[in-house]
């Protein structure tokens, strides 16, 4: 009896083995219509709805929704200009709304937002048409969303923050030794800024609380909102 129990255990761990050892199958569940790159994705908690955004049809910004985990997804056009770098989500935990911005060369109206998990959009005009800013990453702390831009002229990347209430643009924070920001995060209390320096081949990372952003942060003026984005379907 124990030799035969013997022989039932290495048997069973020989099993085991094989099965840990054989490559991991993909399955493929959904298609993004017209995808060509996707940038970011986001869940909403508490629902089954995941957004994505990237670049879609021609290189148009694109943010695509599911209502099914996954399973199925609805392109939605938010934008109007050709997305050819980052994009970026981000969500308000207090109040749902989700903000959406994209880099492109061709249009100053790269910011938008919804309030009904994704199904609408509206577009808020970034802070200058001269010099020219392109937006690259957002957060969101409180009531304010920040944006990390880089300026055409002079050529550096900037801290912009926009009040959700009263939609004024502020700016924050500027970094004339950087010239490319990668990306903003709020962790532990602190905004973390990545970015690279404009001489030498190395990241550098800056930290600020909320009290030194607000006591730091000079209004510029309020956004002009624009049309919603189209929502269109295949």
């Amino acid at each position: 009896m124990r030799r035969t129990t013997l022989v039932l255990v290495a048997t069973a761990m020989l099993l085991i083995i094989g099965h840990a050892q054989q490559p991991p199958a993909w399955v493929s569940t959904a298609n993004l219509w017209d995808a060509s790159l996707v940038r970011d994705m986001l869940r909403i908690p508490g629902t089954h709805i995941v957004l994505a955004c990237g670049s879609g049809n021609e290189h148009l910004f694109y943010i695509w929704r599911s209502d099914d985990d996954g399973q199925n997804w609805t392109p939605i056009y938010g934008g109007t200009n050709r997305s050819w770098s980052t994009s970026k989500l981000a969500r308000d935990s207090i109040s749902g709304r989700i903000w959406a911005v994209y880099y492109s060369d061709e249009s100053q109206n790269t910011f938008t937002y919804s309030n009904d998990t994704g199904r609408t959009w509206t577009n808020v005009a970034t802070p200058f048409s001269n010099p020219r800013i392109y937006p690259i990453t957002i957060e969101i702390i409180g009531n304010y969303v920040y944006l990390g831009a880089l300026i055409d002229s002079p050529y550096s990347i900037c801290l912009y923050r926009l009040n959700q209430t009263t939609l004024v643009w502020e700016i924050a924070m500027q970094y004339p030794q950087c010239n490319i920001i990668d990306r903003l995060k709020y962790y532990n209390g602190k905004l973390i800024v990545i970015a690279t320096d404009l001489t030498q081949n190395q990241k550098r990372v800056f930290t600020h609380t909320p009290a030194e952003l607000d006591a730091k942060a000079i209004p510029i003026g309020k956004a002009e909102t624009l049309e919603a984005g189209t929502k269109t379907e295949k």
